[in-house]
């Protein structure tokens, strides 16, 4: 298992990038954003919140560290639902 730090509060960043594919991630993590960088299929993910309501949060933190790296937005659990 990948080791992770949680480097601020609901700010969890992994010691080293996981690689993973993209809808896998996103259903994974549901509701909660990402920094990452594309890479075809896959996205390499470097932090995450692991709750929505530090998602804002997440944004600070990519502007100090991550800047040139994208926020991937997650995906919303109810509008999910509503697809079912």
């Amino acid at each position: 298992m990948e080791k992770v730090t949680e480097v601020k509060p609901g700010i969890f960043e992994f010691d080293s990038p996981k690689t993973i594919e993209t809808g896998a991630w996103a259903n994974e993590h549901l509701d909660c954003n990402a920094i990452i960088d594309f890479n075809g299929n896959t996205i390499v993910v470097y932090a995450f919140t692991q709750d929505p309501k530090y998602n804002s949060l997440l944004g600070v933190f990519r502007q100090e560290k991550y800047n040139t790296k994208k926020i991937l937005r997650g995906i919303s659990s109810n509008g999910l639902r509503g697809l079912y």
